[in-house]
């Protein structure tokens, strides 16, 4: 859902020689305490601004959202996490690379 992908690309390399990179994909995986209701899911994508991709079926209560911009989503995906008291993770969809 990204809608900046002309324009800058967010990079991270968390290793000193940057044979790793973390690039933004602007979606955040969310996983709820329990499972959310349909009312709930709408409540988050008006609050946050964000779009229900899918449900993600690695564990109980993971989702996948689409954000507005790859830039936004670590900030709201951390606004969620601290914020929000029936989430237990919520953080960004990283593609790595490796060169």
């Amino acid at each position: 859902m990204s809608t900046d992908d002309n324009e800058h690309t967010y990079i991270y390399s968390p290793t000193p020689f940057k044979t790793r990179q973390l690039i933004l994909s602007g979606n955040i995986i969310i996983q709820f305490n329990k499972a959310p209701s349909k009312e709930t899911i709408k409540e988050f994508e008006d609050k946050y601004r964000i779009k229900l991709i899918k449900k993600i079926k690695i564990s109980k209560g993971f989702y996948l959202f689409g954000c507005i911009s790859k830039e936004q989503s670590l900030n709201i995906a951390n606004e969620i996490y601290e914020n929000e008291p029936n989430i237990k993770a919520s953080y960004p969809d990283w593609i790595q690379k490796y060169r």
